[in-house]
């Protein structure tokens, strides 16, 4: 999904496994947490209650 989107750096193999793969294979959480801080402004949850495009 990154590199469709070409989000740089972390399109690239070596940064992804040196700062998030590894890490996480290691037992460190801070690969997991770097992930969801990479997601967080390209994606979009919307629930139920979700009426219009701003949200109500």
């Amino acid at each position: 999904l990154l590199c469709f989107l070409r989000v740089e750096p972390w399109c690239n193999s070596n940064w992804w496994q040196k700062l998030i793969q590894r890490p996480y294979e290691n037992g460190d959480e801070r690969g997991l947490k770097l992930v969801k801080a990479i997601l967080r402004p390209l994606m979009l949850r919307r629930n139920k209650e979700t009426k219009d495009k701003m949200g109500k």
